[in-house]
Parts: C-alpha cells; structure tokens; sequence
C-alpha cells in the first residue's frame, strides 16, 4: 500500500464525497485516506505503526471472512466494515477491539458499532458518546441525544437535536453549518441550498468544498 501525501489524501476523500458513491468499498476507502491524512501529523513511530494497520487492512480488505483462533468453534460473520466478533471478543480488521462486550455488539455504518455501553469508530472506543442514543447521520457523521460527531471526532459547538447530514460532506444544525466536520464561519444554515454537484450557497455567499 502507497502511502499518500496529506495534500493528495484529503483529495481522495473530497472526491469520494462529491460524488456521493454507495459501495463500502468506495466508503472505506475515503475513511483510509482521512486516515492517513491525520496519521501525517503524528510523530515518526506513530505514524509506521498506523501505516502497518492500513497495509495489514489492505491485505484483508478482499477476503469476505474475518478469521479467528478456530478453537472457538464459532462461525465467524463477515460483518459490515470488517468487524467481527467470536463469543468472547470483537475485532476490526483482524485486530481485537479494546472495551467491546460480544454479546451486545452491533454495526452502525460508515465504520461506527456500539454495545451495550461505549460507541466505537473503526476499532477504537469514542470518547463521550452514549451508547444508548447513538445513531448514524450519514457519510461519516453521527450523534447522540447531547453530541455530534465526525469520523469518530466530537464536534465542537453543534446541536444534535437539530443536526442533519445535507450532503456531499455538508451538514447543518439550527446555528452553523459544517464541512467534513469543520464549521463553515459565517454560513447561514436556514438559507443553505445546493447550487450544483460541487458548489453550494446561503443568502450572501457560495461555497465550493466548504469555502
């Protein structure tokens, strides 16, 4: 696996977003490439460590079974975005998840799952989640009854219970509206409307991948 400059990783996401494609391949592969992006801004040893995940990740992707210590006599589920799970553990991508309870597992989408207790993105635990009202948004956004979240990233200062995904990575709440997970500064999201596949505007001004 090629591991791609941050200018070039960010592209590769914004592409995949624009044109709004369904396949999980194609999903999976925009949330490697975010997750390479922020894996550049780590230290040196970090960002080997994570660039070794995605080239196992990558090896894995084409075998629809995830396979574990056969001595558990359990069929194992290929289940969607490569989670799986035995009766006593949970993994993503052939690596065990930390904190996750098998009984009560379940898949979310866009890379998100949750038991009975901790909400989890690709294979780690979220921070300041509730299990228990956790939901998909759409395109890598999700919420809770009290946050918002992004690519398993907590959004400051956005309203989950007016939060909505619009599309091509934009979402708004009753105050702002968000690109990729970001708040667009001076937008106005009761006059937000798209103009085409690539721009969008409010009252005042356009917008073209969030600027």
């Amino acid at each position: 696996m090629i591991f791609l400059p941050q200018t070039t990783a960010r592209k590769e996401v914004e592409r995949a977003l624009m044109t709004e494609q369904d396949s999980s391949k194609a999903a999976l592969m925009n949330l490697l490439a975010k997750r390479l992006n922020i894996d550049s801004e780590e230290s040196d040893s970090d960002s080997q460590e994570e660039l070794n995940e995605d080239q196992h990740a990558q090896r894995t992707y084409s075998s629809d079974i995830v396979r574990t210590d056969q001595t558990s006599q359990v069929t194992i589920c290929s289940v969607y975005w490569q989670y799986a799970q035995d009766n006593s553990n949970v993994y993503f991508m052939g690596k065990k998840v930390d904190g996750a309870y098998s009984n009560s597992f379940q898949v979310i989408g866009d890379g998100y799952a949750k038991d009975n207790f901790n909400v989890f993105y690709m294979g780690k635990k979220v921070d300041n989640a509730y299990a228990n009202s956790f939901q998909l948004v759409g395109n890598g956004y999700a919420k809770d009854n009290f946050n918002v979240f992004y690519m398993g990233k907590k959004i400051a200062n956005a309203y989950a219970n007016t939060f909505k995904y619009v599309g091509n990575g934009y979402a708004t709440d009753n105050f702002g509206v968000f690109y990729m997970g970001i708040k667009i500064d001076g937008a106005y999201p009761s006059s937000f409307r798209f103009i085409s596949s690539a721009y969008i505007n409010d009252y005042g001004d356009a917008y073209c991948t969030g600027k």
